[in-house]
């Protein structure tokens, strides 16, 4: 990652683990992780899209997946990723982003809202 970015938080408390990385000031990428168990749940992924492709997304899945091994995580997964994205394509890209870097397609989910 380019020396002008970097992660400024870093916490986890009881079931959560959460990163974020700022420019200066301002924050271009966060990530979070809810833990159940030796599952985590990538619940949260965002990058800025002026800061895409400079290794930011890298950085973060580096960090949350290493403090989610040093709690006992085993397995991370990545579930209602389309949500965060505009468009089909930005979804794609992300799902390949993520495989990239050893993420694995197991399936979908469906969810009702109560």
């Amino acid at each position: 990652m380019k020396e002008q970015f970097e992660l400024r938080d870093v916490s986890v408390s009881k079931g959560a683990i959460k990163v974020v990385v700022e420019k200066g000031t301002d924050t271009v990428g966060r990530a979070a992780l809810i833990q159940v168990g030796k599952l985590a749940l990538l619940e949260d992924f965002r990058v800025a899209h002026d800061a895409r492709n400079q290794g930011v997304g890298t950085k973060l899945l580096q960090e949350v997946e290493r403090k989610a091994k040093e709690n006992g995580v085993v397995v991370v997964a990545r579930i209602g990723m389309f949500c965060d994205e505009d468009s089909v394509a930005k979804y794609v890209k992300d799902v390949r982003f993520l495989q990239s870097r050893g993420y694995k397609y197991y399936g979908i989910y469906l969810a009702k809202k109560l």
